[in-house]
């Protein structure tokens, strides 16, 4: 009995291991995974460009409100806007100044980056 049970399952076996290998691998073309499209980006929408007028009053508002601002009395930081960048350059008394130029940036940056060549001459309460 034990010998017709063991023989039982090396058959059942046997035919589950023949059913394995006529089974295309997943790699053939039959059974490969469907193919999709390219990827592509997402379009983006149609947003214009800034016009180098737009860049141009951007930098005057800037500019105007640094030499308008009291704190900022004694800086000098000069201002040039790109269509993705702001950039600001000089030099300015301490690190509160210097703060109050790139606060002032800001507010007008959009989706622009603000790239800081301001120089503060007093940091942390030492004299350079």
């Amino acid at each position: 009995m034990k010998r017709l049970l063991c023989g039982a399952l090396l058959l059942a076996a046997g035919s589950l291991m023949a059913q394995q290998q006529d089974s295309q691998p997943y790699n053939s073309p039959d059974n490969a995974p469907p193919k999709l499209p390219q990827e592509q980006a997402p379009a983006l929408p149609d947003v214009p460009a800034p016009s180098p007028e737009a860049n141009q009053n951007i930098q005057q508002q800037i500019q105007k409100d640094l030499s308008t601002e009291p704190v900022l009395a004694d800086s000098v930081v000069d201002v040039t806007v790109y269509d993705n960048s702001i950039v600001l350059m000089g030099t300015v008394g301490n690190e509160q100044q210097h703060v109050m130029a790139l606060r002032i940036a800001a507010s007008h940056a959009g989706d622009r980056v603000i790239v800081d060549a301001i120089q503060a001459q007093e940091k942390e309460g030492y004299r350079l």
